[in-house]
């Protein structure tokens, strides 16, 4: 009996390790999976933090990106690139802001600077070192600026200096006169020595002016009074301006309005073959039948016909008239008359003219041969290869191109070797007491023997005293052009005048 329980006893021992070890056993299995899996887990979670600071130093990168895009942008937008100074639109901008939060004692002037010379850099040397006098321009006139200041450049040669907080206006005119002073020395360029004079305008701003864009304008037209001064002067804006600024900004309206009533219309000037003793052509001018001021000639609204915007139309429904008048007067018996019409600086600049003239010829279906366009020199000045180029499209419809005002400028030999004119016009100014002058005289009359050999017709205009026709007379070419013949005529008054001439 003691030895079955004993059996028993050791039976159940047996039993409790087993299942103590086997308890045992899987615990630590257990424990290793848990583990393990703890360890994959851990893993992954290290994988992912891996791929979220990746992620993260991306997103840092392209914030920072964005960033300088952004800043890159900014400058882009309200910086200029080639000087670093800030442009039109920030100085727009900084203008408006301080309109709006100027108070009656605060005293505020802006300063509008044009320079000469500029074109004349880009066209002899090219525009590296028009861009390089530029920045020596900027460079310099920084010395004299202060805290106070701010420069901006506004257009290609134009620049603004907005001086707040100003105690004493005689210190501001100093600053004037030292910025006008750095102009007084030489810029070098290309190892030569150029001198460039600066032209200013003052405005001193005041509550009454709302907005950035009236204060410029202001400041422009002082400019442009100190320039009409002379070179190197500085003018401040006034009442007088004002009111003067306000008349031509009326002008400029009038004349819109007077393009929509059709108010203007063509006169006619004849040409003269002196030794044939006949009419070539006329020259169509334009005119303007002003309600309250009368007849108007092109130099009291051409300005403002261009600043408003209608030159173009105006100029495309100018041509159209004459070339109707013309085919008129070919049909009635006059078949060889030649007609010369002006083509303004702005028409010239426009990309369709050629085109628009194109279209004209052939709906007026008038010989190109008898069509002449007066280009004068002052159209050279703003953009020279491209209106030499437009001399050369308009010859290749067929036209006739004349040099207008020969002498009226300085360069004037030169645009015409450089292009093919057919006419050139001996501007009035040289014309002027030849009888008194016979150094003169005899200089036109080789000049007019130069451009003869060049195939290119002389026509002496403003011809208005019988003095100033016998001289021409001697002269190899006899065409001309004046009151001494007679006031430009309206269209239904050339017939009778050819008929006059040519019986």
């Amino acid at each position: 009996m003691a030895y079955d329980v004993g059996m028993l006893v050791l039976a159940l021992g047996v039993i409790v390790f087993a299942v103590l070890f086997f308890t045992t056993w899987r615990s630590k299995n257990e424990m290793y999976a848990e583990k393990k899996e703890l360890e994959e887990s851990y893993e992954e979670l290290e994988d992912s933090y891996e791929v979220l600071s990746n992620q993260e130093k991306e997103l840092i990168n392209l914030y920072d990106k964005s960033r300088q895009n952004e800043e890159r942008l900014r400058k882009l937008a309200f910086v200029d690139t080639l000087t670093e100074l800030p442009n039109r639109d920030a100085i727009v901008d900084q203008i408006n802001d301080l309109l709006k939060s100027m108070r009656t004692e605060d005293q505020v002037s802006l300063m509008y600077l044009d320079v000469d010379n500029l074109k004349k850099v880009n066209d002899t040397l090219g525009y590296t070192y028009g861009d390089e006098l530029l920045i020596d321009i900027t460079y310099r006139i920084k010395q004299v600026l202060t805290k106070e200041d701010v420069m901006a450049r506004i257009s290609g040669d134009e620049f603004v200096i907005l001086t707040q907080d100003i105690v004493d206006y005689s210190e501001y005119e100093e600053k004037i006169k030292k910025i006008m002073t750095v102009f007084n020395y030489p810029f070098s360029l290309a190892e030569k020595d150029y001198f460039v004079n600066m032209n200013i305008g003052i405005c001193n701003l005041e509550k009454e002016i709302k907005n950035a864009a009236t204060a410029i304008k202001y400041a422009n037209a002082a400019m442009d009074q100190a320039r009409e001064i002379g070179k190197g002067q500085y003018y401040y804006f006034n009442e007088e301006l004002k009111t003067k600024l306000m008349e031509q900004i009326q002008r400029q309206a009038d004349v819109r309005i007077a393009f929509e009533k059709n108010e203007f219309f063509s006169v006619y000037q004849p040409i003269l073959d002196m030794k044939e003793h006949k009419v070539i052509g006329f020259e169509s001018l334009l005119r303007w039948d002003h309600g309250e001021e009368g007849i108007l000639c092109p130099d009291e609204f051409l300005e403002a016909a261009v600043e408003s915007g209608i030159i173009v139309p105006l100029g495309i429904s100018f041509l159209k008239k004459a070339c109707k008048a013309l085919g008129y007067w070919h049909k009635n018996g006059y078949p060889e008359l030649l007609l010369m019409v002006n083509l303004s600086e702005r028409q010239l600049l426009d990309y369709d003219v050629v085109f628009d003239i194109d279209l004209i010829l052939k709906e007026s279906k008038v010989a190109p041969d008898r069509l002449v366009f007066d280009i004068s020199e002052k159209s050279f000045e703003s953009n020279e290869q491209l209106v030499s180029q437009r001399v050369k499209e308009l010859k290749g419809l067929g036209v006739g191109v004349c040099f207008d005002n020969f002498g009226s400028k300085k360069g004037a030999l030169g645009c015409v070797l450089k292009s093919e004119f057919d006419f050139v016009k001996v501007d009035r100014s040289l014309l002027q007491s030849l009888e008194e002058d016979e150094k003169k005289a005899l200089f036109i009359r080789d000049l007019g023997v130069l451009f003869e050999n060049l195939d290119c017709s002389v026509i002496y205009e403003g011809i208005e005293e019988p003095e100033q026709l016998e001289t021409v007379e001697a002269f190899k070419s006899k065409l001309a052009q004046g009151f001494l013949f007679g006031n430009p005529l309206k269209e239904a008054e050339v017939i009778g005048y050819l008929e006059t001439w040519m019986m």
